[in-house]
């Protein structure tokens, strides 16, 4: 997959004729996948390149930003877009100018001048530009002047749920694992690299990876998770916990920590990269009235962990 930004001149041009789709992507699941999978499909049997076209960074961090919002990073997106069997990836820069942009100039002059586009697929609920005025009726039309194919997909559904970006971030944020690994179609994680922590684990002897991550990461909700932890090539059944540490600090209004204990290891990985990937949600974070009551709990948490394993 080649990764464009926006063309000079007629530099899009030579790519050929391409069917084209427009999204933010977040999390790449399995409505996404569904819908890729048949564009690539369908662009095979018309022998046209298929390209993505998506937007850095994702329009809520301009347009209203919030920490803990999205799902996967602009690094993982790219990978798990890249393994679609997607052409080019074209990633437009998104900023306030672009914002209010109408949606005629923007698919003229970032698209359609710029490109040979025979073919545009739009999602149920696609739509851009304020209000999301650049909806399917508006791209129907537009694509109809310039006799350029428009094909329309379905919702996803997975057990009656309508899979979708927001509904997994609800499931995620719930600690519903499960359900939203189900709708994902993988396991959520998060990447980050280990940093010196505390120290409290260790002296527990329940030694912990503490866990950077990028403030614009999703977070499950605090508390105790069976987890999966990669190092490099290797992967080690863990426990994890999100929380505020709440028997040792009383202060909730600090960033909110993700510490991970390797069952049956004990190497020094500061520094690392390390992935957590979310397998099922144990309990609640809770304050412990004794460090003894906090010891037996996690105790608990790996032995519910090694039976889900069955290690």
């Amino acid at each position: 997959m080649k990764i464009l930004h926006k063309p000079e001149g007629s530099n899009g041009k030579s790519l050929g004729p391409l069917g084209v789709t427009i999204g933010n992507f977040d999390g790449v699941h399995t409505g996404h996948l569904k819908l890729l999978s048949e564009i690539r499909e369908n662009t095979r049997s018309l022998n046209l390149s298929m390209m993505t076209v998506t937007f850095s960074p994702h329009p809520r961090q301009i347009m209203s930003p919030v920490n803990n919002f999205l799902i996967s990073s602009e690094a993982c997106r790219e990978q798990m877009l890249a393994a679609t069997g997607c052409d080019y990836l074209y990633k437009i820069d998104f900023n306030r100018d672009l914002s209010v942009l109408t949606p005629d100039a923007f698919i003229k002059s970032f698209l359609l001048d710029q490109f040979e586009i025979k073919k545009f697929y739009l999602g149920h609920d696609f739509g851009f530009g304020v209000n999301k005025s650049g909806g399917i009726q508006f791209m129907q039309n537009i694509c109809e002047e310039m006799d350029i194919l428009v094909a329309l997909h379905d919702q996803h559904y997975i057990d009656d749920i309508p899979v979708s970006s927001s509904v997994i971030r609800e499931k995620i944020q719930q600690g519903e694992m499960a359900a939203a690994n189900k709708l994902l179609g993988r396991q959520f994680n998060i990447i980050g690299s280990v940093i010196k922590g505390e120290g409290r684990g260790r002296g527990m002897g329940f030694p912990t990876a503490n866990l950077e991550y990028p403030l614009s990461q999703l977070l499950p909700s605090n508390g105790v998770y069976i987890s999966k932890t990669t190092i490099g090539d290797m992967t080690y059944h863990s426990v994890t916990n999100v929380g505020e540490n709440p028997t040792f600090d009383s202060d909730c209004s600090k960033v909110t920590n993700i510490e991970t204990h390797l069952l049956d290891f004990d190497r020094d990985i500061y520094g690392e990269h390390i992935s957590v990937e979310f397998v099922k949600h144990l309990r609640p974070e809770r304050s412990f009235n004794s460090v003894n009551e906090l010891i037996a709990a996690i105790k608990l948490d790996i032995v519910a962990t090694r039976e889900h394993y069955q290690v």
